[in-house]
């Protein structure tokens, strides 16, 4: 009699145990969307190493003309038109340069800033008549070019020749002018100056030897 109930409830166990079963994969079955070939797929994501497919660089540079400022270690730095490149003015190549033509190439612009730099006094005392040899005399030195808005910002530089002259063709625009080393002595003057579109704005920069 025992045994009798016990192979009726171990059969009554399987019957659960197969309907357990039966459940489970039909709500598996019912829970994946199915294929052409009515084959349950999937619907796990799998994750996207992102640092492999990086998004794509856009560059926003802006281009710039001649004896614009270009280049520099700033995110979409602006970058010369065809035909210039960016040639680094300062000692610090992180602050970028101005753009200049390349060699046999044509400027787009008809202005700029001319002038000349005068070292004096020559003498401790002056003369009279004046002495020839205490006039003062023409300055070969560097100078410096920054927008009236920053004076303090050197973006394009020249050296002036022998006889004290420059020139450097610049878009038009309010300018700061200034000349020397940038040492103590000769001490020269800064000018500001106005460059109007097709001319070039004349200026004279004064240095003081400092002799008295």
């Amino acid at each position: 009699m025992k045994n009798h109930q016990y192979k009726v409830l171990l059969l009554i166990g399987s019957i659960i145990l197969l309907l357990l079963i039966c459940y489970g994969v039909y709500s598996y079955t019912n829970t994946q969307p199915l294929t052409s070939s009515g084959i349950a797929t999937s619907t796990q994501s799998i994750p996207v190493d992102t640092d492999t497919h990086p998004a794509p660089i856009v560059d926003n540079s802006s281009v710039v003309g001649e004896g614009e400022h270009c280049g520099g270690f700033i995110r979409n730095a602006p970058v010369c038109a065809t035909g210039f490149h960016c040639q680094l003015t300062v000692s610090r190549p992180d602050t970028g340069g101005i753009c200049v033509a390349d060699k046999g190439s044509i400027a787009p612009f008809k202005s700029g800033i001319s002038g000349s730099v005068i070292l004096g006094p020559s003498c401790p005392v002056m003369r009279n008549p004046p002495d020839p040899q205490c006039a003062d005399k023409p300055y070969q030195t560097s100078i410096s070019i920054s927008y009236s808005s920053s004076p303090t910002k050197v973006f394009a530089t020249a050296q002036s020749g022998s006889d004290g002259t420059f020139k450097l063709s610049l878009p038009p625009g309010e300018y700061v002018v200034s000349a020397g080393s940038g040492n103590s002595l000769p001490r020269c003057s800064n000018i500001s100056t106005t460059v109007e579109s097709n001319g070039y704005s004349e200026v004279q920069i004064i240095c003081d030897t400092g002799i008295r």
